[in-house]
């Protein structure tokens, strides 16, 4: 999974910042999609599409380079990506960039993409069955080949411009997937869009110093003051390079609903983010708070002498443990809620070969109390998915004296010894 993020600014407006200044302000806010690198695109009149990398000064912050060293390119429009590891991916600088097409060509294009395409393979035979080159196994190359493809049949050889309104009712009608992309061509023109399925957020805000703003998710225009709005599945928002007008058109046949990834709210998104008024972390809070009643149950069937620590798989999980430590107090559960396992890096280890895993796994967790000797640790987490870190965090605890550890994630709790014996 990725992110996107864009920044495009008006000519009317009067504000001393700049697309960068605005990219830098969204990017850390959209850190939790992705940790393989930033990519950023930027366009100016007269001087072209340039490329180049966010990468962090100090804590929550970014630098853009090369390009934001060169005083004299002042672009009014940028275009990011927050990128993830995924399978075929490399860690090489130009698989950082917003996926282009050839810069020498009279049509440049470059796009942002968070998602994925279901049919993927089917619609890379059919552009190499046409004649198409392509590289590696990449959505994102996909479909701006699809885009490229689609405009040069249709307008550039006629001499046309692109009416993107129709490249995308045609692409939304082919692709199957779940996708929201931010495309910048060679005039400076934005396009957004986020198709049929609805699954991947695309937000927008008019800010009152003159910019307009697209993101993965709206905690990435937290302390900006503006109108925001979310861009609806199925259409395309256009940003004119010249004027900044901007219009949103219909790319599909009917009419389609948002209803968002539950990983969104479970897991990925920020705990920030908020969908009809109510923020991730109210929702995973909630969540934790259901988890209370059957725990408490539970942990009052049982007799304990020992302490019980709720705790969290952090940076995620903090969420939930806090609604279950709540709970737990509700049904009169005497508990303690500390942070007995802290990270080294904040590189998920999901991605990636058995052996690549628990080595970062073992490489990222450790044990942040000395003094949890004799006690009951109850570790809440936002998914317990192929158990490979519950497994070594379980060791981890246990080695340090523990004498009970319970993992539990938003469907179900489980005794650590349990995890162990049947190797999950």
């Amino acid at each position: 999974m990725s992110g996107v993020a864009a920044a495009f600014l008006y000519s009317s407006s009067t504000s001393t910042a700049t697309v960068y200044d605005q990219l830098k302000h969204m990017i850390p806010k959209l850190a939790l999609r992705g940790q393989a690198g930033v990519g950023v695109a930027a366009f100016m009149h007269k001087r072209g599409i340039r490329y180049g990398r966010a990468l962090p000064s100090s804590r929550d912050s970014v630098r853009i380079e090369p390009i934001e060293q060169d005083r004299s390119f002042r672009p009014h429009v940028a275009i990011a990506q927050i990128r993830s590891r995924s399978r075929g991916s490399s860690d090489r600088d130009d698989d950082l960039q917003p996926i282009h097409n050839n810069e020498g060509t009279s049509h440049h294009l470059a796009i942002s993409l968070d998602g994925a395409l279901v049919n993927a393979r089917e619609l890379r035979g059919e552009l190499l069955t046409q004649g198409q080159r392509l590289g590696p196994n990449n959505d994102a190359e996909l479909l701006l080949k699809w885009i490229e493809r689609s405009c040069e049949r249709e307008y550039w050889r006629r001499g046309l411009p692109a009416s993107y309104e129709a490249v995308f009712r045609e692409l939304d009608e082919r692709i199957d997937g779940a996708i929201s992309a931010l495309l910048l061509n060679g005039e400076g023109n934005l396009v957004a869009y986020r198709n049929r399925s609805g699954l991947r957020p695309l937000e927008t805000m008019r800010t009152n110093d003159g910019f307009f703003l697209f993101a993965s998710e709206n905690c990435a225009f937290a302390a900006l003051q503006g109108k925001t709005q979310q861009l609806l599945p199925g259409h395309i928002k256009y940003v004119d390079g010249q004027t900044g007008c901007s219009n949103d058109h219909s790319v599909s046949k009917g009419r389609y609903r948002a209803k968002l990834c539950a990983y969104e709210t479970l897991y990925l998104g920020s705990p920030h983010t908020s969908i009809d008024g109510q923020s991730h972390f109210e929702t995973r809070y909630n969540i934790g708070v259901a988890l209370g009643g059957p725990v408490s149950q539970r942990l009052q069937a049982e007799s304990r002498s020992a302490p019980t620590i709720v705790s969290s798989m952090p940076h995620t999980g903090g969420p939930y443990a806090d609604g279950l430590f709540a709970s737990l107090a509700e049904h009169g559960i005497f508990a303690e809620r500390r942070e007995v396992v802290a990270t080294q890096f904040v590189e998920r280890t999901l991605i990636g070969t058995l052996d690549g895993r628990k080595s970062r796994i073992s490489q990222k967790y450790r044990v942040s109390e000395p003094d949890i000797g004799g006690s009951t640790i109850m570790m809440v987490d936002e998914a317990l998915i192929r158990g490979d870190t519950s497994q070594a965090v379980t060791s981890l605890l246990l080695a340090a004296g523990a004498t009970s550890v319970t993992l539990g994630d938003r469907f179900a709790a489980y005794r650590g010894s349990e995890l162990l014996r049947h190797g999950y």
